[in-house]
């Protein structure tokens, strides 16, 4: 007896532990079919429970969780679609070409999930909650590892908050993961030396330079040479142009007995007085362009407390003046 008893529960472990009912199955079968169709019609939700239902009526079907977590993505239950997907490529069995899609989309909503945590760190940065701002450029990061510029605003943002040693750790995890002598590689440098014992920190907000000018005493002279070169550029332009002026209307003023012009003809002259005004133009706008950019150098050598700052960015370089 005790023989026979231990035989059946062994028969009972050994059986599956959801063995789907014939009719349990049928309908899940069909509910998924109904569920399809809301899918294709664009009802997302609809299609998102009927699938679901239709799963607890037979597990076993790994295809129906998958419609599931699908449509729940498309419904933005981002949340709920990343737990099913994640259950249904636990499961035994299931398709490659499936699985391969599940990942697929696991990955697009880590990439929306990073892009709402990304804009709602900017507005946390804004508003001046700096730590928020860092933990939620963090959580962006981590989402899409490959934007380490927003592993670098999370650092900018721990320095803004004042959490100095946590932003000396990210920016060395920033340097490490970037590619060599990259932008995003360059600016972490520049502000792990920065942030260096007995160097002046950068103010929140401002971007790391490569270079900065104390007194803004290069910046000033350059900025009023280059004023100077091009206002004189202009007035030696204005004086050709008066020149040729005059040698144009020298030419109109020739004139034959019965009174037609015969130093130059229609053709020419219109050609010429086009180019005259072009030139007129072209010299007044160089002279007025030169003398503000002379007078701006003048302004900084007498403030002679400006500071200039030149970042690295992905397309080149940003020169900012602070005054």
């Amino acid at each position: 007896m005790n023989r026979a008893l231990a035989l059946l529960l062994a028969l009972t472990a050994a059986l599956p532990a959801h063995a789907a009912d014939p009719r349990q199955a049928t309908a899940a079968t069909a509910m998924g079919h109904q569920a399809a169709d809301a899918f294709t019609a664009g009802d997302f939700a609809k299609a998102a429970r009927q699938y679901l239902n239709a799963f607890r009526l037979d597990p076993s079907q790994s295809a129906l969780l998958y419609g599931a977590a699908r449509s729940e993505q498309m419904s933005d239950q981002l949340d709920l679609a990343l737990q099913h997907f994640a259950e249904f490529m636990a499961m035994p069995g299931i398709e490659p070409a499936r699985a391969e899609n599940a990942r697929k989309y696991t990955d697009e909503i880590h990439g929306l999930q990073a892009d709402a945590r990304a804009r709602e760190a900017e507005n946390a940065a804004r508003a001046g909650d700096h730590a928020v701002a860092a933990r939620l450029f963090e959580e962006a990061a981590r989402l899409a590892p490959k934007r380490l510029d927003w592993l670098l605003k999370s650092a900018v943002e721990m320095q803004a908050a004042g959490q100095v040693p946590e932003a000396r750790d990210r920016l060395r995890d920033v340097i490490a993961r970037a590619d060599p002598g990259s932008p995003t590689q360059a600016e972490a440098r520049a502000r792990l030396d920065a942030l260096q014992p007995g160097k002046k920190a950068a103010q929140p907000g401002t971007q790391p330079s490569v270079h900065e000018d104390g007194h803004g005493q290069a910046l000033a002279w350059t900025t009023l040479a280059t004023g100077a070169a091009v206002a004189l550029a202009g007035l030696g332009l204005g004086l050709s142009t008066l020149s040729d002026a005059a040698a144009l209307h020298q030419s109109e003023a020739t004139r034959s007995a019965d009174g037609r012009i015969t130093g130059t003809d229609y053709q020419s002259a219109s050609s010429a007085v086009s180019s005259l005004n072009l030139r007129t133009g072209l010299a007044i706008g160089m002279g007025a362009g030169g003398l503000v950019c002379a007078g701006v150098g003048t302004w900084l050598l007498a403030r002679g407390d400006a500071r200039a700052t030149l970042a690295p960015t992905p397309g080149g370089a940003t020169l900012a003046v602070r005054f």
